[in-house]
């Protein structure tokens, strides 16, 4: 938040920059060996609407972040180092139907190989039909016109 920004020094900025360096060349290493990663999207379930932002005007800067890491604990590395990562729906909760997804990453500049294995996926398991039984796609209310 604004606050939050206001109280943090210029050392405690610098610190956090080269801690972001340090992740982003491990992250390169592994990469180095590996073509891909695979996790899951997040540690649980699909979460209710509104989850993410229940109680936000009471929350500050950090307590947003700690938010979201502990939602979603494995998208944040490739949000922070920029390597590219996709979140692809390989299942399905079978009490409600919500999507499952699983994330894959790749080193950076390859976007490309993300792309052809979403491809080699789809193929495989088709996703673009399934969809749970309450989705916005199925709402009976239509926009007014005119």
């Amino acid at each position: 938040s604004y606050h939050y920004g206001r109280r943090v020094t210029g050392t405690e900025l610098v610190t956090a920059l080269a801690l972001r360096n340090r992740v982003s060349r491990s992250m390169a290493g592994y990469f180095g060996a590996y073509d891909v990663l695979l996790t899951p999207t997040v540690p649980d379930l699909p979460v209710p609407l509104g989850t993410h932002t229940r109680g936000v005007a009471e929350l500050d800067g950090l307590g947003w972040l700690r938010r979201l890491f502990d939602l979603s604990p494995f998208t944040a590395v490739f949000n922070v180092t920029g390597m590219p990562a996709m979140s692809v729906p390989l299942a399905a909760d079978a009490a409600t139907g919500l999507p499952i997804g699983m994330q894959f990453a790749a080193g950076f500049g390859l976007e490309g190989r993300l792309f052809r294995l979403a491809g080699q996926l789809e193929r495989a398991n088709p996703w673009a039909g399934r969809t749970p039984a309450v989705w916005a796609g199925r709402s009976s209310c239509t926009a007014p016109t005119g």
